[in-house]
């Protein structure tokens, strides 16, 4: 499950897990990254398409709507091996935002029966 506790300022920040198998680390960093880094919100960053590389095999797996076809043909001219698979993983995430006193919640639309609850 890989759960995740994000800190700021020695407070939760966001506190994250995936299922998954090899892909646990990877759907759980993006979803992190998507939220810390690119700015959306829980919902969005634990929804959004994802990718998964590992050493082997060496190919790029990515969910339908991952890459625009003009980025897949670039890296594809880069000999990049990509494969577009069906989703995997379940995000589930917890954001803390104590500057206006709200805790948001999110599950992964890949698995509607989970819940993200606690805090």
């Amino acid at each position: 499950m890989s759960p995740t506790l994000l800190l700021n300022g020695g407070q939760p920040f966001l506190v994250t897990g995936s299922p998954g198998g090899s892909t646990i680390i990877t759907t759980v960093v993006q979803s992190i990254v998507s939220i810390v880094d690119v700015g959306m919100n829980v919902q969005q960053a634990v929804d959004a398409p994802r990718f998964h590389h590992q050493w082997l095999p060496d190919v790029i797996t990515i969910e339908p709507g991952y890459l625009t076809s003009p980025s897949q043909t670039a890296c594809e001219r880069m000999r990049d091996k990509i494969r577009t698979a069906s989703e995997w993983g379940a995000d589930d995430s917890i954001l803390v935002d104590r500057e206006k006193g709200l805790v948001d919640r999110a599950n992964d639309r890949r698995r509607p029966a989970g819940l993200a609850d606690g805090y």
